[in-house]
């Protein structure tokens, strides 16, 4: 009896130590051929633009959106439609801060990636207007 579970053991052992080594070979080839796929790809850098951001700093934006497009040369750029800004008043719509900046990103061929929707990037998440508060 004890010959047998020796032999089961020993077989078993050897069974596992194959899977280890076929596991191992597996994740290396998968890495390489991620390496080779994904190795010639340029990194694309990109902004998030705030007006909201850069007033609280105490930045005139447009200024600052023009340095970002202008001397940083960013080509990319996530902007975002604040409800709160855009809606101050019930059914009154002006997008105007928007167009100007999606204007002055085309004018450079600059990409926009526009955040639409009740929650958007920086604190806090949720822009509602005081209007819609009351709803």
């Amino acid at each position: 009896m004890i010959k047998k579970l020796k032999s089961i053991f020993t077989h078993s052992w050897k069974y596992l130590l194959f899977l280890c080594c076929l596991l191992v070979l597996n994740i290396f080839i998968f890495g390489k051929h991620y390496q080779n796929k994904h190795q010639s790809k340029e990194v694309e850098y990109g902004v998030s633009f705030s007006i909201k951001y850069a007033e609280e700093l105490g930045l005139d934006w447009q200024e600052t959106y023009l340095a970002l497009l202008d001397e940083l040369e960013f080509k990319k750029f996530r902007l975002m439609s604040y409800w709160d800004l855009y809606e101050t008043q019930d059914n009154v719509f002006d997008f105007s801060t928007l167009d100007w900046q999606l204007d002055e990103a085309e004018k450079r061929g600059a990409k926009v990636s526009l955040a639409i929707g009740a929650r958007q990037p920086r604190h806090p998440e949720c822009h509602i207007p005081k209007w819609a508060e009351q709803l």
